[in-house]
């Protein structure tokens, strides 16, 4: 779409067309990015013993980033959601810095 620039005649024909194309529509517009959210949020169900918070915040914002584009189109819950759930995800794959850098406050304290 961004390939389109200033031509918005030539973006709304694209996108009429994806729209009217159930086999491009429904694997890569629909489908496709719920499955992404739905794997994420599973997969950090193997962090809810070790970081519960982080976890919730994927497990949660997942579905709600879902639910507020598709069914509710709220774009202010979107966008709430969405960062709620990048920033568990981002807890969750820096987790580890996050430790070291809290452990080396510590000592420094000490």
């Amino acid at each position: 779409m961004r390939s389109f620039g200033n031509d918005h005649v030539g973006r709304n024909e694209l996108r009429e067309q994806i729209n009217n194309t159930p086999l491009i529509l429904y694997p890569f517009v629909i489908i496709g990015p719920s499955l992404l959210f739905v794997g994420l949020a599973a997969h950090a169900l193997n962090f809810i013993k070790t970081n519960p918070i982080a976890s919730l915040m994927v497990i949660i914002g997942g579905p709600f980033v879902g639910l507020s584009y598709f069914i509710w189109n709220d774009g202010i819950l979107m966008l709430v959601s969405c960062i709620i759930f990048s920033s568990g995800l981002g807890i969750l794959l820096y987790r580890n810095e996050i430790q070291n850098i809290k452990n080396k406050a510590l000592r420094q304290n000490i």
